[in-house]
């Protein structure tokens, strides 16, 4: 796969689905892990990223601000329970084996 047929979005996506954890990026221009070609035309500038799932993740759910964003953990925390309301993780994986 190519760089340019990942967004940076998915990128996030698959490190907090791989660490099981939320990833947290104050300014993504920053962030030498992900090429700039894939962000810079975008109005994103800093992310929150939770895994969804209680075993292995079944996917991820991020918050997106167009400026360079502290997160304060109350806001993380929020971010984070948002995969947890009852029924989302259950319908990610429906999805992803009708796929």
């Amino acid at each position: 796969m190519e760089w340019s047929e990942i967004s940076a979005g998915r990128l996030y996506q698959r490190m907090s689905m791989l660490k099981r954890q939320t990833v947290c990026i104050t300014d993504i221009r920053l962030d030498r892990r992900i090429p700039r070609d894939l962000y810079e035309s975008t109005f994103v500038r800093s992310l929150v990223m939770a895994p969804v799932g209680t075993g292995p993740p079944v996917g991820a759910l991020g918050a997106y601000w167009a400026h360079v964003y502290a997160t304060p953990p109350n806001v993380v925390a929020a971010v984070e329970a948002l995969p947890k309301v009852k029924g989302i993780g259950t319908a990610i994986k429906r999805m992803r084996s009708a796929a």
